[in-house]
């Protein structure tokens, strides 16, 4: 009897909660939901009753407990938006892309609206609806969320972007260890490259 609920559990668990391949330096916390067709990265981390779907998320994206990203819209010119009257009502209400570029930080319920784009290296505030894409390194608060500023300086962003050390592997990560250390500034990545 109680294998049998196991099994059954354990086709329950991954039928509605994660059920793709992650990269073993990404962390999920219980309670999470990622759909069968999103991708994450590596080094992430996302925390309690975040809901992932159909989304696509860079390495080293930190995401706080119960967000939201890409969940489904209802086209609301139709005569109801019930899905009562929608053939295939996951694909046709989570069309558009919904992205999260590396080296993001999605704060705690936080909502991403489908068809956004999260840039690199971006902050969301805590409790942010974000509407539009966000900037590269770009830091938003509010409903809807609004840029307030930026993480670095242009130079540092420009030399960020382009070495887009995201995707480098560990063992270049640790040969720049130092790098991450401290503020950031044009002069340090300098001495870098």
């Amino acid at each position: 009897m109680l294998s049998r609920l196991t099994t059954k559990f354990k086709k329950y668990f991954n039928k509605n909660n994660v059920n793709i391949k992650l990269d073993p330096s990404t962390i999920v916390a219980k309670h999470v939901y990622i759909s069968h067709d999103s991708k994450i990265g590596r080094y992430c981390y996302i925390n309690e009753y975040a809901r992932l779907t159909k989304v696509k998320v860079g390495n080293f994206v930190s995401i706080g407990n119960n967000v939201a990203i890409g969940q489904g819209e209802h086209d609301i010119s139709k005569l109801s938006t019930s899905t009562r009257f929608i053939n295939n009502s996951y694909e046709d209400l989570t069309q558009k892309d919904c992205v999260v570029e590396s080296d993001s930080w999605l704060g705690s319920y936080s909502f991403i609206k489908r068809g956004v784009r999260v840039g690199y290296g971006s902050v969301i505030g805590t409790h942010a609806v974000v509407t539009k894409d966000v900037p590269n390194f770009a830091i938003v608060v509010g409903v809807p969320a609004k840029v307030i500023g930026y993480r670095f300086e242009k130079e540092v962003i420009k030399k960020l972007l382009e070495i887009s050390w995201w995707n480098w592997d560990d063992d270049l990560i640790s040969k720049y260890k130092t790098l991450f250390d401290g503020k950031v500034c044009l002069n340090k990545l300098k001495d870098f490259f």
